[in-house]
């Protein structure tokens, strides 16, 4: 079985290893960085979290630093993912684990399961996505289940306010579209949106800004942009939506 690599830090540690050096976060310095990062949420008091592509538990476990008694509902398709990301469920509980991956219909779909695997995708990637970041150049195919999250969710109980991250490599359209009944229940949207297109086919940020607008979300910014290595071009970035909106203002994090 292919081994899910576990985050970008990794590529990194690889080439700074030539010089000797390496990027570590000892497990206190990591907790303060996440709750300095996400201090704009622990206001709203979040209960329950729907983590969507939740790979190997990256934001899962900043979660269970910033919301110490939310539960999770982690979603992700790929086995070996999965497979970590179980092994960490003692730390992380109250937590349920989804082995599907999510979108508007039922079906068996092919993923394209990347040696990079948080760059893996239900989407064919595009050169412009390889010919920035060489080391997602190789994938194999699988076939994962793909369920609606509101099908998954029917007569599961949870509590409000509700977080949902949406991390799907270009499938947002239609993890969201899968979603109407539980979107009229977030609170809080964080969504990677594209500016230029990575998987074949797949929406762009306006795009995902149109839909959400007309269910009830207000864009109120971004982080984590992720530039074009050679141009310094911003391909992608975490959008921060919320439901709702200020009438004295924009809407605020």
């Amino acid at each position: 079985m292919r081994r899910c690599r576990v985050g970008i830090k990794q590529v990194i540690n690889g080439v700074l290893g030539v010089t000797g050096y390496e990027i570590r976060h000892t497990p206190s310095v990591a907790n303060e960085m996440a709750r300095g990062k996400y201090r704009w949420l622990q206001e709203r008091k979040i209960a329950t979290v729907f983590d969507v592509g939740a790979n190997v538990g990256q934001f899962a476990e900043m979660m269970r630093t910033v919301f110490p008694r939310a539960t999770i509902h982690a979603f992700e398709p790929l086995a070996s993912c999965t497979s970590l990301l179980t092994r960490k469920m003692p730390s992380l509980q109250p937590m349920h684990i989804y082995p599907v991956a999510l979108g508007k219909v039922e079906a068996v779909a092919t993923i394209y399961h990347n040696d990079f695997s948080a760059s893996s995708s239900l989407l064919p990637m595009t050169g412009r996505h390889r010919e920035a970041f060489p080391h997602t150049g190789h994938t194999i195919e699988e076939q994962v289940t793909v369920r609606p999250l509101d099908a998954v969710m029917s007569g599961v109980a949870y509590e409000s306010p509700v977080l949902m991250k949406v991390d799907v490599q270009g499938f947002e359209l239609d993890v969201l579209s899968g979603a109407a009944a539980t979107l009229r229940r977030v609170d809080v949207l964080i969504v990677e949106t594209s500016m230029v297109e990575l998987y074949e086919k797949q929406p762009l940020f306006h795009e995902v800004y149109d839909f959400l607008r007309t269910h009830g979300f207000v864009f109120a910014g971004s982080f984590d942009q992720i530039v074009d290595p050679s141009s310094g071009a911003v391909l992608q970035a975490d959008a921060i939506f919320l439901k709702g909106t200020n009438r004295g203002g924009a809407a605020k994090p």
